[in-house]
């Protein structure tokens, strides 16, 4: 999942080097908050498959 892959990018050594401190905050906080934000739509098929009108 994502959430996974922002937790193993957090803690990569490498990651860090590579993109520089600055950079890498602004992506981790990025995708962090895309995360966050994916989480909270409820798709077309939950709708149709929960959501019985």
């Amino acid at each position: 999942s994502l959430h996974e892959a922002l937790k193993e990018f957090k803690d990569s050594k490498l990651m860090k080097e590579i993109f520089g401190e600055t950079a890498f905050k602004n992506f981790y906080y990025a995708k962090l908050e895309e995360n966050d934000a994916y989480r909270v739509v409820v798709s077309e098929w939950e709708r149709n498959r929960y959501i019985k009108l």
